[in-house]
Order: C-alpha cells, then sequence, then structure tokens
C-alpha cells in the first residue's frame, strides 16, 4: 500500500501515516454519559514468543503436538478471533474457504474472526465448529472444534483492563453513524459530514477539495466501514463491507480524558506501528471519536485535517 492511502484510513480508521496533532473541540459544558456494561464478559489466551520472535503455539494435550494457535480471544459481545501461524495445518486448511473473516496482519500471525453464538460456555462459530471456555481456578481448558480439527490446551488469560466507566462503556461492538471530515488545502479549511464511513466517498471529496493523490494509490473498492470492536484485552476489530478485517491493540493514553493511543497493522505492513492519540467520548447513548491528523500527499505537501466520527451501540 502507498502511504497516502494509509493516511486516508488513518483518518477515519485510526490509521499509520500521520503525524497526530491531539486535541478535543468538545464544548466544556457538555457532560459525558457513560453506558452500561454489555452482557457477556470478553477474555484473551495468548502465547509468548521465544527469543526468535515466531509465537509459541498451543500444544494439544491429547497428542501433545503443537496446534499451531497462538491467541484466541472472544469480544464483550461474541465475536470471536483465533491467532494462527500461517504455516500450520489449521491455517492451510482454512485458507481457501469462504465465509470466514481472514487477515493477515503480521508476516507471523493470520487471524480468523467469526461472529459467534454463545450457549452455556461454548460458543458456535457458525457453520465452522465450537470453543468451549472451562473454567478451572486461575487457569481455563479451552477445546476447539474447528474445520474438522479438535484441540484441547489449558491457557491462563491475558490480565484485562479494570471495569472503569470510560472502558466499559468503550468496549463493545459499534456501527459508524456519521463522520465528519475536515481539511486544509492552500491555506482554506473545507468540511463535510458523511453519512457512515465509506473511505470511497471520503476519498473522492478528499481529491476534489485538492489534496493530491494518484490513481495507481486509490482505495480498494467497497472500502466502506461497518463495524468496530474494542475489548478490555487491548484489542481492536475494524470490519469493512466486503467483510474484511483490520485488528491491532490500543491502550489509554490519559483514561480521563478519553485519550487513547492504538497500534495499526495495515495490510502488507508487517509489525504493528504505534499511532497517535485519539479520544473517545459518550454522549446520548454514543461513542465519539475524534483525532486531528496530516495527509501527507504524493506531491510532498501536508495537509492538516481532522475526523470526528459518531458510532452507536
Amino acid at each position: 500500500m502507498k502511504k497516502v492511502i494509509l493516511a486516508l484510513a488513518a483518518l477515519t480508521t485510526f490509521g499509520l501515516a500521520f503525524t497526530s496533532c491531539g486535541g478535543d473541540d468538545e464544548p466544556s459544558q457538555k457532560t459525558e454519559k457513560f453506558l452500561s456494561a454489555p452482557s457477556t464478559s470478553d477474555l484473551s489466551f495468548r502465547a509468548d514468543a521465544d527469543n526468535d520472535g515466531m509465537p509459541d503455539g498451543y500444544v494439544d494435550e491429547q497428542s501433545g503436538t503443537n496446534t499451531g494457535i497462538v491467541s484466541v480471544e472472544t469480544s464483550e459481545e461474541g465475536k470471536v478471533s483465533i491467532g494462527l501461524i500461517p504455516t500450520s495445518p489449521l491455517e492451510r486448511n482454512v485458507t481457501s474457504l469462504k465465509g470466514v473473516n481472514k487477515k493477515n496482519i503480521s508476516p507471523l500471525l493470520d487471524f480468523l474472526f467469526f461472529d459467534a453464538t454463545l450457549n452455556g460456555n461454548t460458543y458456535q462459530l457458525g457453520s465452522y465448529g465450537t470453543l468451549t471456555v472451562i473454567r478451572e481456578g486461575k487457569e481455563y481448558t479451552l477445546i476447539l472444534k474447528l474445520f474438522g480439527y479438535e484441540f484441547t490446551f489449558k491457557v491462563t488469560p491475558k490480565e484485562k483492563m479494570p471495569a472503569s466507566d470510560r472502558t466499559t462503556s468503550l468496549c463493545r461492538d459499534w456501527k459508524v453513524k456519521s463522520c465528519q471530515v475536515q481539511t486544509e488545502v492552500g491555506g482554506a479549511t473545507v468540511a463535510r459530514n458523511f453519512t457512515g464511513c465509506n473511505l470511497n466517498e471520503i476519498e473522492e471529496w478528499i481529491i476534489k477539495q485538492g489534496v493530491d493523490i494518484k490513481d495507481k494509490d486509490r482505495l480498494p473498492a467497497k472500502s466502506n466501514i461497518v463495524l468496530f470492536s474494542f475489548t478490555r484485552s487491548g484489542s481492536y476489530m475494524i470490519k469493512y463491507e466486503n467483510e474484511k478485517v483490520d485488528a491491532a491493540q490500543w491502550r489509554w493514553a490519559n483514561e480521563s480524558q478519553g485519550s487513547l493511543k492504538y497500534t495499526w497493522r495495515g495490510e502488507g505492513m508487517g509489525n504493528a506501528y504505534e499511532a497517535g492519540a485519539c479520544t473517545a467520548k459518550f454522549y446520548d447513548g454514543n461513542c465519539q471519536l475524534s483525532i486531528e491528523a496530516t495527509i501527507h500527499g504524493s506531491d510532498n505537501k501536508d495537509y492538516p485535517s481532522k475526523v470526528v466520527a459518531t458510532l452507536v451501540d
């Protein structure tokens, strides 16, 4: 991907190629109202990495062999992600399957995403299998039946963020209601409100304002964001209209002010990058994400910009 494409994605989806300017223009008299907790809790189980940087896969208790699975995470509202070593048999077996969100976010890991249904302690992963989570004191036993494979392994969950009002409010699924995009071109500031978050539509508008984006650097079709999902384990997911998924990590920079930092693994970019800060505020049952950034255009000019996205639960 070209840096200008990532910069555009940065403005609307916590992207990479920008310089953060900070700031939050919310009226001081406006009072935040936090949301109640989602009905389900989230868990994250991640394997450690050796000195060579390659994640350790969980070992199947029954066979004693490496499963190729390096992480299992359930979101606040039933999303399940499974991180795989790309060379593992399980990963090779699912590469050609349709109907599964599969995203390669680094040379070392592939991720599968499922809209799961929770029944007791078992997640139904569509028609592809099940994940059963059994708690045994501080440890958990995971039984994963997926694509004809079955693995059983013991794991300890990664520590979650405290369930503060702001963290609890953020950690759930969010649909994009609207976003306001503002950019400075030739010393003049232009702005427009958009319904939803269709990156192609936003890109067309930015180009018409005079920001230099070459044809070869244009975004692929159907770059329309339909869902954000945050977890207390410190990960987030972005889902697009065409079922593609981006995922990485986030953390609070200043929780009392709603300021957060995040990493970004753009397609083909390898390891995660830590991006600048943005703010998350909660009004009228919605989440408002604000970020100021500078787009670096193909003409080597900088275009100071800002996006305020309104998300609905």
